[in-house]
Formats: C-alpha cells, structure tokens, sequence
C-alpha cells in the first residue's frame, strides 16, 4: 500500500524514531527524499528498508514491488 503517515514531532533522539517504527509495523520499507545514519538504523533493526529516492517516487515503487522499471 502506498501512504502518507504522520511522524513523531522533531525532538527526542532515538525515542522519535522508535516511535515512527511504531507507527510503520505494518510496512517493509520507507520511501523517503532523506534520512540520517540513526533513523535508517533505528528502522532497519525493525525490519524496515529504507530507500532514498529524489523525484517520481513511481519509479521506485515500482522497483521496490518488484516490478523493476
């Protein structure tokens, strides 16, 4: 499923992104423009893939589903 979701307000260090794993349970990965050493850490020990992307993120949807275009 392809979605927007709130985040954590910025503040509070490794709880933040702890907490945004929370809300992302149901997820495989995270299309992002942008993420820092300690989120991408904090996600991936969730299982969660992080993928930096610029531009059409139908592209890496695409990809990331397998469909490789």
């Amino acid at each position: 499923m392809l979605g927007a979701r709130s985040t954590p307000k910025p503040g509070g260090g490794e709880a933040r992104w702890k907490a945004l794993a929370e809300v992302l349970t149901d997820c495989f990965a995270l299309l992002t423009s942008g993420a820092g050493p300690k989120p991408i850490k904090v996600l991936e020990d969730q299982d969660i893939d992080v993928f930096i992307t610029e531009g059409n993120i139908k592209g890496a949807v695409d990809i990331v589903f397998g469909g490789g275009k």
